[in-house]
């Protein structure tokens, strides 16, 4: 959507040189799958995967390359899905598990302002729950970013050591079993 959108306007603008939305509305036209860019973005708005697998598959066709999402706005992206009705029809929140979490830390794989953001994202969400597998404290990444930054970083963590009581509250934060689903498992 936010590319689609990009490409009308830089050509509504007159700033595009390439006329990237007319040529995606053109091959668009040649599938003769959906027949308009503006149901096309309807059924990406309701998260349609056919409408996304059309939309990737022109994009690499223009592009001659795959689409890539970008990272730098996942905490914008996040916050926009889980509060979108189609999301909240479907499902009660999202939970990322990042397992290596260090490696990406220690090799600034990701900048500390996307990191903060969706560190903040997390904590003030009942819909997200972030679960970052560490092999070392977080403070031992401190010396990779600026020191503020990361405390600011870290303000935002809740660190949960690997320990018997530690898997129970990490389960807890995740799994809600409700005495009817209980009921049917035990037949």
């Amino acid at each position: 959507m936010r590319t689609l959108k990009k490409w009308e306007e830089e050509e509504t603008a007159g700033s595009s040189i390439f006329q990237k939305f007319s040529k995606f509305k053109d091959l668009l036209f040649e599938k003769d799958i959906i027949n308009s860019v503006m149901i096309l973005k309807r059924k990406l708005e309701k998260y349609n995967r056919s409408a996304l697998i059309i939309f990737k598959d022109i994009y690499k066709q223009m592009e001659t390359q795959p689409f890539r999402y970008n990272a730098d706005n996942i905490a914008q992206i996040l916050d926009e899905t889980v509060k979108s009705d189609a999301f909240k029809e479907r499902y009660k929140g999202i939970i990322i598990l990042f397992d290596e979490f260090d490696y990406t830390l220690k090799n600034r794989r990701i900048s500390m302002e996307v990191v903060q953001d969706f560190a903040e994202l997390c904590k003030n969400s009942n819909k997200i729950i972030f679960v970052g597998a560490l092999h070392k404290e977080l403070s031992a990444f401190a010396n990779k970013y600026s020191e503020a930054d990361f405390r600011t970083v870290k303000e935002r963590f809740k660190t949960q050591e690997m320990r018997k009581e530690g898997l129970e509250e990490i389960a807890g934060a995740i799994v809600s079993i409700k005495k009817k689903v209980l009921f049917i498992w035990k037949k």
